[in-house]
Protein backbone atom coordinates (compact mmCIF):
# COMPACT_ATOMS: atom_id res chain seq x y z
CA UNK A 1 0.00 0.00 0.00
CA UNK A 2 2.96 2.28 0.52
CA UNK A 3 4.22 1.91 -2.40
CA UNK A 4 1.02 2.55 -4.49
CA UNK A 5 0.84 5.64 -2.45
CA UNK A 6 4.14 6.96 -2.93
CA UNK A 7 4.30 5.86 -6.58
CA UNK A 8 0.71 7.75 -6.93
CA UNK A 9 -0.78 4.74 -8.29
CA UNK A 10 -4.30 5.49 -7.09
CA UNK A 11 -6.63 2.76 -9.10
CA UNK A 12 -4.14 0.50 -7.20
CA UNK A 13 -5.19 2.05 -4.09
CA UNK A 14 -8.83 2.46 -4.85
CA UNK A 15 -8.47 -1.29 -5.27
CA UNK A 16 -6.99 -2.13 -2.06
CA UNK A 17 -9.63 0.14 -0.37
CA UNK A 18 -12.35 -1.31 -1.67
CA UNK A 19 -10.82 -5.14 -0.33
CA UNK A 20 -10.06 -3.72 2.90
CA UNK A 21 -13.15 -2.11 3.50
CA UNK A 22 -15.32 -5.46 2.20
CA UNK A 23 -12.79 -7.30 4.78
CA UNK A 24 -12.37 -5.14 7.77
CA UNK A 25 -14.88 -3.69 10.08
CA UNK A 26 -12.26 -0.52 10.39
CA UNK A 27 -8.75 0.13 9.11
CA UNK A 28 -5.54 0.59 10.89
CA UNK A 29 -3.79 3.90 11.45
CA UNK A 30 -1.44 3.57 9.02
CA UNK A 31 -3.67 2.32 6.32
CA UNK A 32 -5.95 5.36 6.85
CA UNK A 33 -3.58 8.20 6.82
CA UNK A 34 -2.34 6.24 3.37
CA UNK A 35 -5.84 6.22 2.12
CA UNK A 36 -6.16 10.08 3.12
CA UNK A 37 -3.14 10.72 1.10
CA UNK A 38 -3.88 8.94 -1.86
CA UNK A 39 -7.39 10.07 -2.06
CA UNK A 40 -6.30 13.50 -1.40
CA UNK A 41 -4.53 13.71 -4.53
CA UNK A 42 -7.51 12.20 -6.73
CA UNK A 43 -10.86 13.47 -8.01
CA UNK A 44 -12.23 11.44 -5.06
CA UNK A 45 -10.49 13.62 -2.64
CA UNK A 46 -13.79 14.04 -0.91
CA UNK A 47 -13.58 10.52 0.53
CA UNK A 48 -10.28 11.45 1.87
CA UNK A 49 -13.04 13.61 3.81
CA UNK A 50 -14.92 10.21 4.84
CA UNK A 51 -11.91 8.84 6.12
CA UNK A 52 -10.98 11.24 8.11
CA UNK A 53 -14.07 11.43 9.87
CA UNK A 54 -14.40 7.24 10.55
CA UNK A 55 -10.69 8.22 11.77
CA UNK A 56 -11.52 11.00 14.25
CA UNK A 57 -13.95 8.12 16.09
CA UNK A 58 -11.12 6.27 17.50
CA UNK A 59 -8.13 8.61 18.04
CA UNK A 60 -7.01 12.35 17.01
CA UNK A 61 -5.95 12.55 13.59
CA UNK A 62 -2.40 13.77 12.64
CA UNK A 63 -1.73 17.31 11.51
CA UNK A 64 -0.44 15.26 8.17
CA UNK A 65 -3.63 13.59 7.73
CA UNK A 66 -5.30 17.18 7.94
CA UNK A 67 -3.08 18.76 5.56
CA UNK A 68 -3.78 16.14 2.84
CA UNK A 69 -6.95 17.05 3.27
CA UNK A 70 -6.71 20.86 3.39
CA UNK A 71 -4.83 20.71 0.37
CA UNK A 72 -6.72 18.63 -1.30
CA UNK A 73 -9.98 20.65 -0.39
CA UNK A 74 -8.48 24.50 -1.22
CA UNK A 75 -7.32 22.22 -4.63
CA UNK A 76 -10.35 21.94 -5.49
CA UNK A 77 -12.17 24.90 -4.62
CA UNK A 78 -13.60 24.40 -1.73
CA UNK A 79 -12.24 26.45 1.17
CA UNK A 80 -15.25 26.25 3.43
CA UNK A 81 -14.38 22.56 3.79
CA UNK A 82 -10.32 23.60 4.39
CA UNK A 83 -11.08 26.35 6.30
CA UNK A 84 -12.79 24.19 8.64
CA UNK A 85 -10.46 21.58 9.27
CA UNK A 86 -7.91 24.43 10.02
CA UNK A 87 -10.47 25.41 12.55
CA UNK A 88 -10.82 21.55 14.16
CA UNK A 89 -7.12 21.16 13.46
CA UNK A 90 -6.33 23.59 16.12
CA UNK A 91 -9.44 22.99 18.27
CA UNK A 92 -7.86 19.82 18.96
CA UNK A 93 -4.43 21.59 20.10
CA UNK A 94 -2.48 20.21 16.68
CA UNK A 95 0.24 22.76 15.03
CA UNK A 96 -0.18 22.44 11.51
CA UNK A 97 2.51 21.83 9.29
CA UNK A 98 4.29 24.82 7.44
CA UNK A 99 2.58 23.30 3.99
CA UNK A 100 -0.95 23.75 5.64
CA UNK A 101 -0.15 27.40 6.13
CA UNK A 102 1.30 27.93 2.46
CA UNK A 103 -1.93 26.01 0.97
CA UNK A 104 -4.29 27.87 3.02
CA UNK A 105 -2.78 31.74 3.05
CA UNK A 106 -1.47 31.68 -0.67
CA UNK A 107 -4.08 29.46 -2.27
CA UNK A 108 -6.79 29.57 -0.21
CA UNK A 109 -6.71 34.02 0.55
CA UNK A 110 -7.12 33.11 -3.71
CA UNK A 111 -9.76 31.60 -3.72
CA UNK A 112 -11.84 33.94 -1.20
CA UNK A 113 -11.00 37.15 -3.05
CA UNK A 114 -11.96 35.67 -5.90
CA UNK A 115 -15.22 34.54 -4.87
CA UNK A 116 -15.18 38.48 -3.11
CA UNK A 117 -14.66 40.72 -6.50
CA UNK A 118 -17.54 42.14 -8.23
CA UNK A 119 -18.78 40.66 -11.57
CA UNK A 120 -17.35 43.47 -14.28
CA UNK A 121 -20.09 43.73 -17.27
Amino acid sequence: LTLCVIGRHHDEVFDVYKIMRGSFPSLDTGASSLFIKSFSHTERWKEAVGILQEVKKVFTPSPRNYHDVIAAAVQHGDTATAWSLYDELITNGLIPHQETWDVLFTYGKKSKEEEEEPEHQ
